[in-house]
């Protein structure tokens, strides 16, 4: 999404961040590097786990999937200014498919739909300037 929006001259500031803590502290996956890199998109990120802070930090967090929304929500605070929604939600409202356990096609799958989703996101939602 950062990519996408430099792209497009957006002044946002973006973030990733898991729900559960598995690889807290790690680099990306080599799938997902050797994707990015195919797409000259620049990766600079270590896996972190959601915290409190961002539901205050963020004015959006997006999720990737249905499961990992229901966590986001259970995990809001009740006066959290944030929205949380489905990142899907700004166009085919599909989840986006872990591909950890698959080949590298499905890391490409995933590039494509971020990308189509941050687009979307961009004509139809972005009001505010950061997003998780």
């Amino acid at each position: 999404m950062a990519h996408e929006a430099k792209k497009e001259g957006l002044d946002i500031y973006v973030d990733s961040a898991g729900t559960a803590n598995y690889h807290e502290g790690e680099e990306p996956d080599e799938r997902t590097t050797a994707t990015c890199k195919k797409h000259d998109v620049p990766i600079d990120h270590l896996a972190r786990t959601v915290r409190e802070e961002d539901f205050t930090t963020f004015d959006y967090i997006l999720a990737s999937d249905i499961q990992n929304l229901g966590t986001l929500q259970r995990m809001a605070p009740e006066d959290s200014p944030a929205t949380i929604a489905l990142f899907g939600s700004f166009d085919d409202n599909k989840s986006i498919a872990d591909p950890y356990y698959g080949n590298i096609s499905g890391f490409e799958n995933v590039y494509n739909q971020c990308t189509r989703y941050s687009k979307a996101f961009f004509r139809s939602a972005l009001k505010r300037r950061s997003v998780l």
